[in-house]
């Protein structure tokens, strides 16, 4: 089921902040490769669900049923540079373009969602298991053997200078 429709129906069946939850979680969906356009802007990503500002929509939802007052948290998002699996290769990135589009996402969150958004959880650093063949590879910020992708130089840049 769609998860705004999802969300719908638990504020209907007496979801309410302060009672039965504190925050609520969703995850940041990150198919479509800009981080800022609207909701089914893009032809090849005819969802809602596809975009990271799908959040709105959640927030909204959320606002609707008198909870204003609780925060959303990212429990996970990101962008993957999968070319090799056909699931996940078709919305595929650059490392450079995930790199950027991590970047913009934190600074768009600072920006137009303060102050309910709250913790937003990057997906992912490697396992140092994880070969080419696994999807989460594609995922990560580093590499399995601890070095920098441009997402992971990226971040730490961004957070030492100020940036996000």
């Amino acid at each position: 089921m769609d998860d705004a429709v999802y969300l719908q129906w638990l504020f209907d069946a007496g979801l309410k902040g302060g009672v039965n939850y504190d925050v609520l979680g969703a995850h940041g969906n990150t198919q479509a490769p800009e981080v800022d356009v609207p909701l089914n802007s893009l032809a090849a990503f005819p969802d809602a669900s596809f975009y990271f500002r799908r959040i709105e929509q959640l927030r909204a939802i959320q606002v609707g049923a008198g909870d204003a007052d609780r925060q959303i948290w990212l429990l996970e998002f990101g962008w993957t540079a999968d070319t090799v699996h056909p699931a996940f290769s078709w919305f595929s990135v650059t490392e450079d373009k995930k790199a950027s589009n991590i970047i913009k996402a934190f600074q768009y969150a600072k920006q137009q969602w303060s102050p309910w958004i709250g913790v937003m959880t990057l997906w992912t650093l490697a396992d140092p298991t994880w070969k080419p063949d696994r999807e989460e590879y594609w995922w990560a910020i580093d590499n399995p053997d601890g070095t920098a992708r441009p997402a992971l130089t990226a971040v730490k840049t961004g957070r030492l200078n100020g940036q996000i």
